[in-house]
């Protein structure tokens, strides 16, 4: 791990009188393009991450999260509706008398699929429109995109299905349905990511994840949780796709995959530099996946043709292997709270001692007031990274209280 900066106090650290370490990079400090503005954020000696601008940022909280019976009925309910959607069109299938009439059978299960996916991106769109302007609370939206990934998830197994079953029985489609079928599915793997699938399974009771990190923007979000030892992430930026706009990596010199894997090295170039990552078109759409794994994570960047941009992004990376940028430490005469940063929206740990023993207390961490987690018995708790100026306190079980500011 990287050097860090460590500043202590009596009872409250004053934000200002804490500087950043050299080489901390923050969302705001570094943006990675071809001459203009990109929302890439420069992580030192690991990888960048895709970010919503801090001056487009219209909500910033952290919830809890759990068993949730709503959460996990829409789950079933698009599980059902899938299944029957499979279901009917097998049953149509094998009853066709002729090459035309299965023909005919998969352009309806395909256009209901799509008129399905289209409503999914309203919702979507919808939420984070909501959420940004307050008028949707974090629980909801959080239940909203673990039911759109759901469904997502879903829609592609009907897709899929319909695909196995025309290439079994050697039907040959025309090639615009089969283009439409190709695009769809591969539409549907950008609509869902790791923290709404895990979401899912939270409310379900199969997954425990004590909190959820969430901000959006009017036409973005970024969701991340710790699960585990592992902190997973996902960002969507609506102002990055441009379906619209000619796909400017097929007008490139080069191979059309070639200049969108050259353009992931350019974003990401620690990824670069550490693995050996690659890259495939998305059927017949505009979308081009940038993957990298590597010790300690997982990239799955999607770059919009349009714009040459990222718009989605997917990360997995080890808490432990992700660099510390800086080390607080505020306390009162009784608790110690030691704070490693990483990122903004990165992991974070926070670890509580007793200021007179040293033992491991405890406590509940509170961000901006929000609960997110507690320590337990070994005093630590890794969770997510708000940005910067909220407030972290902890209040041990025996009612001690300590609170700081993360500074800039």
């Amino acid at each position: 791990m990287r050097p860090s900066m460590v500043h202590a106090t009596a009872l409250l650290l004053v934000a200002a009188a804490v500087t950043a370490p050299v080489g901390a990079a923050t969302a705001e400090e570094q943006r990675i393009g071809p001459g203009h503005p990109h929302e890439v954020a420069a992580v030192e000696g690991f990888s960048n991450y895709l970010t919503i601008p801090a001056d487009e940022v219209r909500s910033s909280t952290t919830t809890r999260t759990g068993i949730d019976l709503s959460t996990a009925a829409a789950a079933d309910g698009a599980r059902l509706d899938a299944r029957y959607d499979r279901l009917a069109f097998r049953q149509a299938f094998r009853e066709a008398d002729s090459d035309e009439e299965r023909v005919q059978a998969v352009r309806e299960v395909i256009g209901a699929a799509e008129r399905r996916h289209v409503a999914l991106q309203q919702r979507r769109s919808e939420a984070m429109g909501a959420h940004s302007n307050g008028t949707i609370p974090t629980d909801q939206f959080v239940r909203t995109m673990a039911h759109v990934d759901a469904s997502a998830r879903d829609l592609r197994r009907t897709v899929r299905a319909v695909d196995d079953r025309v290439a079994s029985s050697g039907l040959s489609l025309p090639a615009g349905l089969d283009n439409r079928m190709r695009t769809l599915s591969e539409e549907l793997v950008v609509m869902s990511g790791p923290v709404g699938q895990r979401l899912t399974d939270a409310s379900t009771g199969t997954s425990e994840i004590s909190s959820v990190y969430v901000e959006s923007s009017l036409t973005g979000y970024t969701m991340a949780v710790i699960d585990g030892n592992t902190y997973h992430r996902e960002t969507y930026l609506g102002s990055e796709r441009n379906t619209s706009a000619p796909d400017q990596f097929r007008e490139s010199d080069q191979y059309v995959v070639d200049a969108a894997n050259e353009r992931g090295r350019e974003l990401y170039p620690w990824v670069r530099n550490e693995t050996n990552p690659f890259g495939r078109g998305l059927g017949g759409t505009s979308i081009y996946l940038f993957r990298g794994d590597y010790d300690g994570g997982q990239l799955r960047a999607y770059l919009d043709g349009g714009t040459t941009d990222v718009f989605r992004e997917h990360q997995h990376q080890r808490v432990d292997d992700v660099p510390v940028s800086e080390t607080l430490r505020f306390e009162n005469q009784s608790v110690d709270v030691e704070v490693e940063r990483t990122y903004q929206t990165g992991p974070m740990r926070v670890n509580v001692t007793d200021a007179r023993t040293g033992e491991p207390v405890d406590g509940t961490v509170r961000i901006n007031g929000d609960p997110v987690g507690h320590t337990g018995s070994d005093g630590e708790l890794w969770t997510v990274e708000p940005r910067a100026g909220v407030p972290v306190t902890v209040v041990t079980d025996d009612g001690r209280s300590v609170t700081d500011r993360l500074p800039p």
